[in-house]
């Protein structure tokens, strides 16, 4: 593991890597995962890399004023949030996760910067905010700036995805793009001619097993639609609108012999948190 180089901090020489299920986006980011659309875009992106050290999830911040050639030290693991929570199929024992490739870095500051004044927790007077009588020498400071070639990722495709886990072997079994490309990428000067099919994007998927299907949406950010999929393959077999892009979570119940699936949708400025009920033509009007 990179020994730390802020005063007074010292690391865990190990930490632990997972490898079966091997992890659902790239550990670190080698130069084969780089951006690739054109040639051009591949050398910016190497060059902005040859300004940082990059490796995995265990990269440790740097300190204001840091002394290092680069400007910062970037993790790379991407993965997955609360908000876009693995689904199981206990009829299978698969495990469908969705999730992105990321890549960040912080620095730290001294504590005495951030919370000296704040909290007086340095003076025998004064009220102090915290049960504490000590400041930490060095707390969270700001990010590290870090961006691909003229506003694009510094990956390759895919941006979102949904992977199919077997529980029972610790394999994938398939994974498919979710989403699909930004408006900023489709209109990208250095994009034009540049096949995007496949992708992904918009952000992580919301997503249900029922049946033979896996339902999922295309991200916070995309397309206001439901996608069913083959829980087996992932091939793509129908899909309906929403009212607005899917939110963290949808359920399925029975109600008088017919099956309704609600989904927790909203869009920023358009619609509050709802939620929307479908259900199959049939019966009663509507959905």
């Amino acid at each position: 593991m990179p020994a730390s180089v802020v005063p007074g901090e010292r690391l865990s020489n190990t930490q632990p890597f997972p490898t079966k299920p091997a992890p659902l986006e790239a550990l670190g980011l080698p130069e084969e995962n780089v951006i690739d659309f054109t040639p051009e875009l591949r050398a910016e992106a190497l060059e902005i890399m040859s300004n940082f050290r990059v490796g995995g999830p265990y990269m440790p911040p740097l300190n204001e004023g840091h002394t290092q050639s680069v400007q910062g030290w970037i993790g790379c693991s991407g993965g997955l949030n609360i908000t876009n929570p693995a689904v199981a199929d206990p009829t299978t024992g698969i495990l469908y996760q969705p999730s992105a490739p990321g890549c960040s870095g912080r620095l730290v500051q001294p504590g005495i910067n951030a919370d000296g004044d704040t909290h007086s927790c340095t003076s025998s007077e004064g009220d102090c905010w915290t049960t504490g009588t000590t400041i930490s020498d060095w707390v969270q400071g700001g990010g590290v700036g870090w961006a691909g070639p003229q506003g694009l990722p510094m990956h390759k495709p895919p941006y979102n995805r949904v992977t199919a886990i077997d529980m029972n072997t610790g394999e994938h079994l398939w994974w498919q793009p979710i989403g699909e490309a930004s408006n900023r990428m489709k209109n990208h000067p250095a994009l034009q001619g540049v096949d995007l099919s496949g992708v992904g994007g918009g952000g992580r998927a919301v997503s249900m097993v029922t049946g033979s299907l896996l339902l999922t949406t295309r991200g916070s950010n995309g397309p206001a639609v439901l996608d069913a999929r083959n829980k087996l393959t992932g091939e793509l077999v129908g899909t309906t609108e929403l009212p607005a892009p899917g939110q963290y979570g949808m359920m399925t119940y029975m109600h008088e012999g017919q099956q309704y699936i609600v989904v927790q949708v909203a869009q920023g400025g358009v619609m509050q948190g709802s939620l929307a009920a479908l259900k199959l033509p049939g019966g009663d009007d509507g959905h």
